[in-house]
């Protein structure tokens, strides 16, 4: 089993607030790895579109959140309402979201599959 320390610096760069607090905590990889399967591909479709505005910087993406959340608003309805659940931003539902998108995008220049079989060999895609 991994634990928090294996998981990708983006993600545990992004489970913090400005205050370094922690806004909550991931258990396992497995627990992170089932989240961010389960965001849908069109809200990693647009971030896709606006990662293409920022040049593919993560980090820029991060330092200009109001700026990608505006554009997600304005041309993303549906994005905007899995961001926002109950009706306010769910900053797990982004920082997921974000983490999703990035994994993709990591997993096409690799040329992979997104869908990795688990330890029974069973693609969870096909479950």
């Amino acid at each position: 089993m991994k634990t928090r320390e294996m998981l990708p610096g983006h993600l545990l760069y992004d489970i913090f607030d400005s205050d370094l607090s922690v806004d909550y905590l991931i258990e396992s990889y497995e627990e992170w790895r089932k989240n961010w399967r389960q965001v849908p591909h069109f809200v990693s479709d647009s971030l896709e579109w606006i990662a293409a505005k920022h040049g593919f910087d993560q980090h820029r993406m991060k330092d200009e959140r109001e700026t990608v959340l505006e554009l997600i608003k304005e041309e993303y309805p549906e994005a905007w309402a899995y961001l926002h659940p109950d009706g306010s931003f769910s900053k797990y539902h982004y920082d997921y979201a974000c983490s999703a998108y990035w994994c993709r995008y990591r997993f096409r220049q690799l040329g992979l599959s997104e869908e990795i079989p688990d330890e029974t060999g069973v693609d969870e895609s096909e479950k």
